[in-house]
C-alpha cells in the first residue's frame, strides 16, 4: 500500500489484504452488480467482473486485469485497479482487517422490511357494491350479499383500536353508496383512529363534506381519465366526469391536505396520463399513479389477460412513473403493516390479494388478533426479495425492495421472464436509499 491505495506492483498480496465493510452487500445479477453501502444508504452499480474481484472469487492476473480495465473504464470507474481500490477505501465500502474490527461491532443495519409487531393500518372493504363498472376491476363480478353489516363494521373498529392500529381505510365497491357511512366514519373517529376513505368521487354530498372536514384523515379519490369520452369506459353516466372533477376542486379549495388523487392505467385510458399529472401539479394535489393488475375482471380483457400483453403495458407504466420523477421502487413497497377486512368477512393482507391462498381467517368466527400473530406474521417473510423467484438473483433487489409485495405473488407469467420490465429502470443511473 502506498499513500493509501493498493498499487498494482503488489496487487495479489494486497487483494487478500482487506475486506467488504460489514454493512455493505454485493450482488451480482443479470447483467451487473450493485454494491450496497446500507450504513450511507447508498448504492452502486459495477460490473460483474469488478465485484468477483471485490468478493475475492477471482485471482487477479494479466488476462483478468485486461478485461476488468475494459468494464472499469465502461463503467467510469477507473483506469487503474489501484485507483478503483482507493476509490472503494475512501468511500468506505473496503477496508483492512484491523481497521474494521471495532466499528463492525457498534454497526447495525437491516436489509429486509421489518415484519411489524401490530397492523397500523386497517383496511374495510364495507361492500363490494358500485355505481361504476370498470373493466379492470380487482373484485371481480360482484356476489350479491357481500356487505359487512354496521355492528360487523364496528367490531372490527374496535378489534383494530385495541390492537394499537392508528388508521382505517373504508374502501368498497363504491364507498358512498353506504347510507351508514357517515355512522361508521364517526363512530371510528371517536375510537381515536386517523380515518381515510377511498372512492371514485362521484358520490360525495354537501353533508358527507362536512363530515369529511370534521373527522376524515384523507380522502383517496380515483381518477379515471380527464375526459367525458374516456370516463365512458368506466362509468355508467359518462357525466359522472364533472361531478368528480368538481368534487376534487371542491375539496382542493377547502381541504387540501385531505385530499389525494389517484390514477390507475389501465389499457383504456393511457392517452390521458399527461393531461392526468398536468392536471394535479398545476393544482398542487398530491397523487399517485397506480397500475391494473390481471386479476379480478382485468383477467377476462385480451391485452391484460396474455403475458405479452401485460409485460408491454407494464414497461409503459414503469416509463411513465419514471418520468415523473419516482425514481426508485422503495416508496412503492407497501410496509407489511396493514390488515384487510374483505367484504364477505374474509381476512387478507390486502385488498389486491384474494385467492384463498391468502385469506387467513374471517371476522365471523375469529378475532384479528389471533388472525394476526397465529396466522398472518409467521407468513410475511415470504415476501421477502430474497425468496422470491423473480427478485432472489436481482442485482437490484434492495433498490426496488420488490415493489409492491402482493404483485409477484399475482404474476404468475411474470416469474418465467429472465428480464422483468421493473429492471429497465434501474440501467443508467446511480441511487441513492429513501
Amino acid at each position: 500500500m502506498k499513500n493509501g491505495s493498493f498499487t498494482m506492483k503488489n496487487s495479489r498480496k494486497n487483494f487478500q489484504e482487506w475486506v467488504l465493510a460489514p454493512w455493505c452487500k454485493i450482488v451480482s445479477g443479470f447483467n451487473s452488480a450493485i454494491i450496497y453501502d446500507f450504513k450511507n444508504r447508498q448504492a452502486f452499480r459495477i460490473t460483474k467482473v469488478a465485484a468477483s474481484f471485490l468478493l475475492k472469487k477471482v485471482t487477479i492476473n494479466a488476462e483478468v486485469d485486461k478485461k476488468g480495465m475494459a468494464l472499469h473504464r465502461q463503467n467510469q470507474i477507473t483506469k487503474e485497479f489501484s485507483k478503483f481500490f482507493d476509490k472503494f477505501r475512501k468511500l468506505g465500502i473496503i477496508y483492512t482487517p484491523d481497521e474494521i474490527e471495532d466499528e463492525s461491532k457498534r454497526f447495525e443495519f437491516e436489509i429486509a422490511l421489518p415484519i411489524p409487531k401490530i397492523p397500523l393500518l386497517g383496511i374495510i372493504e364495507c361492500h363490494s357494491y358500485c355505481n361504476f363498472q370498470c373493466p379492470h376491476c380487482y373484485i371481480g363480478k360482484k356476489v350479491p350479499g357481500e356487505v359487512l353489516e354496521f355492528d360487523t363494521v364496528c367490531q372490527v373498529l374496535k378489534e383494530l383500536q385495541k390492537m394499537g392500529a392508528e388508521t382505517v381505510l373504508l374502501t368498497g365497491g363504491e364507498i358512498c353508496l353506504r347510507k351508514d357511512l357517515e355512522k361508521i366514519i364517526v363512530f371510528a373517529h371517536r375510537l381515536g383512529l386517523k380515518v381515510e376513505i377511498s372512492t371514485n368521487g362521484s358520490l360525495i354530498s354537501k353533508r358527507l363534506m362536512k363530515i369529511i372536514d370534521q373527522h376524515v384523515e384523507k380522502v383517496q379519490i380515483t381518477l379515471y381519465g380527464l375526459s367525458e369520452k374516456t370516463y365512458s369506459k368506466f362509468s355508467k353516466d359518462p357525466r359522472d366526469f364533472k361531478k368528480v372533477i368538481s368534487t376534487i376542486e371542491e375539496l382542493q379549495t377547502q381541504n387540501p391536505e385531505k385530499l389525494l388523487v389517484t390514477f390507475t392505467l389501465t389499457p383504456y385510458n393511457y392517452e390521458d396520463i399527461r393531461a392526468f399529472t398536468m392536471f394535479a401539479e398545476e393544482r398542487k394535489i398530491e397523487y399517485k399513479i397506480g397500475r391494473t393488475l390481471p386479476i379480478g375482471l382485468a383477467l377476462e380483457d385480451k391485452i391484460l389477460s396474455e403475458e405479452s400483453g401485460y409485460c408491454i403495458f407494464t414497461e409503459k407504466f414503469e416509463k411513465e412513473c419514471y418520468k415523473n420523477t419516482m425514481s426508485t421502487f422503495r416508496d412503492r413497497v407497501c410496509p407489511l403493516d396493514r390488515i384487510t377486512v374483505l367484504s364477505n368477512g374474509k381476512v387478507t393482507i390486502c385488498p389486491l390479494l384474494r385467492s384463498s391462498k391468502f385469506f387467513f381467517g374471517d371476522v365471523y368466527h375469529e378475532n384479528l388478533e389471533e388472525i394476526w400473530y397465529k396466522k398472518m406474521r409467521p407468513f410475511f417473510p415470504s415476501f421477502s426479495v430474497d425468496n422470491r423467484e423473480i427478485c432472489k438473483d436481482c442485482e437490484f433487489k434492495y433498490l426496488c425492495g420488490g415493489g409492491c409485495p402482493a404483485i409477484w405473488h399475482i404474476l404468475e407469467p411474470i416469474k418465467q421472464l429472465k428480464n422483468p420490465p421493473c429492471k429497465s429502470l434501474f440501467l443508467t443511473r446511480r441511487y441513492i436509499f429513501r
